[in-house]
């Protein structure tokens, strides 16, 4: 099943289907059918899609759909009977926080990138009566990894502080990178977890905030991955 992968949208984000009745692919003369509600999945549905591997986290790539998951790699594959509940209402609270990427895609960079404001969860069987509720994102095809020795512009952190959030992870891994109309790159975070927001007494930025203060600097990192001249 590794070598299956699914075909390539050809527009560069398509918006989820409510009431799609699943796709069959012939997978080494096997045949298997996906079906892929945006309300919910067995984790052997997630399995036959496109997967990638990062540091903490499996993410899995529907193409057909143009929807992305991401699952943790501490739940992901293992023996449900021995994933505790407590750590599921953990993640769910993760998930939850991944949607806060919906506003700031609203308003960052003039608004330019509303369209793929449709992050959202969906509940992923993982059997025995365990269900954990994944993060599900849009893929832009347009987007690009940031690699390994470059760094994220200043301005767009700066983007974000004007709008009013407050980032601290500032890491390769969380953000992407997107051509603009000057040939330059547009940076778009897609990890909020450690995102906070002015004004907002939540856990989330309240954490944000001691983290700074801590560290002596709005970033964890101390700007390791900041460039400070674009």
């Amino acid at each position: 099943m590794d070598s299956f992968t699914p075909k390539t949208l050809p527009l560069s984000v398509q918006p989820p289907e409510t009431n799609r009745q699943g796709s069959s692919h012939n997978i080494d003369s096997l045949n298997i059918t996906i079906i892929s509600h945006t309300s919910s999945f067995t984790i052997d549905d997630l399995h036959i899609l496109e997967k990638k591997s990062g540091g903490n986290r499996n993410v899995y790539f529907d193409r057909e759909l143009g929807r992305g998951y991401k699952i943790p790699k501490d739940i992901d594959g293992k023996d449900p009977s021995k994933i505790r509940g407590v750590m599921l209402e953990f993640l769910r609270r993760d998930t939850e926080k991944e949607l806060r990427l919906n506003d700031i895609y609203e308003v960052i960079y003039q608004g330019k990138y509303a369209y793929l404001a449709t992050f959202s969860s969906v509940e992923v069987d993982l059997g025995e009566g365990k269900v954990f509720s994944a993060p599900s994102f849009p893929i832009n095809r347009d987007a690009l990894p940031i690699e390994k020795g470059e760094k994220i512009s200043l301005s767009a952190i700066q983007e974000l502080q004007k709008a009013g959030y407050n980032p601290t992870d500032i890491k390769l891994d969380n953000f992407v990178k997107v051509k603009n109309e000057e040939g330059s790159y547009d940076y778009l975070p897609i990890d909020a977890k450690l995102i906070g927001k002015d004004g907002s007494s939540s856990l989330r930025s309240r954490f944000v905030k001691r983290t700074q203060e801590a560290r002596g600097h709005f970033d964890m990192y101390k700007g390791k991955h900041i460039d400070t001249a674009i």
